[in-house]
């Protein structure tokens, strides 16, 4: 063998070094690839699936809830035939309930979207259909994978909205914070649950909601004080000379102002066929 050629090897099995990934090195590439993913401009290629159009369909802020031709207030006051009305002091007459009969009324099939003439459909939906049913389009295909099961498709779409009878194959369970309950079985079978949703589909999410009630700031403060207590939420706003001082005066030792305020009442979550 010529000197060259023992030299080449020679380089080759000392000098040349091999890189070895390791599973957290994987992850680490794989969360830095995502996360650069997310931080760049989004182009008008990625909300082909995403019905917003400026002006035409609201958004998340509470704020402009019902300043714009569809949100989700626009619609359900449509279905229904009226406008949703409710002073958060008095629930005389439940005008939730009464407005929801209105709206299970006028949509009595789960399984229909139902469109409330509000603008032209293509501005409503503008993918010309829900995901969903692109969904099951692509489930369709040959050579496609059978995940989400297609049996869990088709009851997706059967149950894309609510009827009366939605209650009838779903488990509610309720866990009141402050009772006897016994916590621990309901945190056992949030489990159960929530760990057969994901061999059915593993997301790893799980859909939670958060149900605010308006109370006084001062009914606030007594919350807040005596939790050892039960307090009687007031509905008219009382006078700062009805507290004692240690409530009514801050750390600054300003007086609050006696104003309404939001507090967490219920916190929701759930799947398709349970909820908590």
């Amino acid at each position: 063998m010529s000197l060259l050629k023992k030299l080449y090897f020679f380089v080759v099995k000392y000098f040349i070094n091999y890189r070895s990934w390791s599973c957290r090195d994987l992850q680490s590439a794989a969360s830095e690839a995502t996360y650069s993913a997310r931080e760049r401009r989004v182009t008008p290629s990625d909300t082909i699936l995403v019905p917003h159009i400026d002006g035409i369909h609201g958004t998340g802020n509470p704020k402009s809830t019902g300043n714009f031709p569809v949100d989700k207030v626009t619609v359900a006051n449509r279905i229904a035939g009226y406008r949703h009305s409710k002073k958060w002091h008095t629930d005389a007459g439940h005008p939730d309930t009464m407005h929801m009969t209105a709206f299970l009324k006028y949509a009595p099939d789960p399984a229909v979207l139902y469109d409330p003439g509000l603008v032209d459909f293509n501005k409503l939906i503008t993918s010309k259909a829900p995901i969903l049913d692109y969904l099951k389009l692509y489930s369709d295909m040959q050579g496609s994978w059978d995940y989400p099961p297609r049996e869990e498709i088709a009851q997706w779409r059967l149950n894309r909205g609510i009827s009366p009878q939605w209650f009838q194959g779903t488990t509610i369970t309720e866990y009141v914070i402050g009772s006897n309950d016994n916590f621990k079985e309901f945190v056992e079978l949030f489990w159960q649950n929530y760990h057969a949703d994901q061999e059915l589909l593993p997301t790893g999410v799980l859909s939670l909601d958060v149900e605010d009630k308006k109370v006084w700031k001062y009914d606030l403060l007594r919350i807040s004080k005596f939790r050892d207590q039960v307090i009687p939420l007031r509905k008219n706003k009382e006078d700062i000379n009805e507290l004692p001082p240690d409530l009514c005066i801050d750390s600054e030792g300003k007086p609050h102002e006696n104003k309404e305020t939001n507090v967490p009442a219920k916190i929701m979550f759930g799947g398709v066929h349970w909820g908590s």
